[in-house]
């Protein structure tokens, strides 16, 4: 299997309303399986498709990784969240997707991600050599779907570091640019006077 490290963490049918499967989920991760028809769909409606995804819900499902404090997991999507994020329909409409989505092409990645702090993240439907990227805001995260789910089982803070990071150096990002700006208007200001509220006269 392309993703035998997670396989132990599949619920069996029998346990999903039990309280075994919430104990796996709060030490770990924990997966549903999906039925065929629900991976041919999303397949169906999202073509090309991503094949590092199609491998994950075929061997694995859809599920939700390392439990936070807050109570919120990292989820990977279901076809169906995965279907109806993307095409925006009904109550997935919210201004937080349609933010999200304008960091990409829907014709070239689909939202396929939630981290536990509401961050989303995005997958190259273009696969090259048997590898789809991953993106967080346009900003490549890894360079396939299986070094993204290995980095993630084996660290639970990778997400949120990387997020953090990005984040703070968009944030130095648009201060700089800020700068500048004032700069560029305290220079035009200092160019240009205005003699008897009429005539403007350039210090060049």
């Amino acid at each position: 299997m392309y993703f035998s490290f997670l396989e132990n963490y599949i619920i069996a049918p029998k346990f999903y309303e039990e309280k075994e499967a919430r104990a796996i989920g709060r030490t770990h991760h924990f997966f549903y399986a999906l039925p065929e028809y629900q991976i041919q769909e999303a397949i169906n409606t999202f073509r090309p498709f991503p094949e590092e995804l199609k491998t994950l819900y075929c061997e694995i499902g859809f599920g939700f990784m390392h439990r936070a404090k807050s109570g919120k997991f990292n989820f990977l999507f279901d076809p169906m969240t995965l279907i109806y994020t993307n095409n925006q329909i009904n109550y997935f409409a919210t201004p937080e997707t349609i933010a999200e989505l304008q960091y990409y092409d829907v014709e070239k990645q689909l939202l396929f991600f939630k981290s536990d702090s509401n961050s989303y993240l995005a997958i190259d439907r273009c696969t090259v050599h048997g590898k789809n990227k991953i993106y967080y805001q346009g900003i490549t995260v890894d360079d396939s779907l299986h070094d993204f789910m290995k980095h993630l089982d084996y660290n639970s803070f990778y997400l949120s570091q990387f997020i953090e990071i990005i984040s703070y150096e968009q944030e130095k990002k648009v201060k700089k640019q800020e700068k500048v700006m004032r700069k560029e208007e305290e220079k035009q200001r200092e160019k240009v006077k205005y003699l008897g509220g009429h005539r403007l006269l350039d210090k060049d």
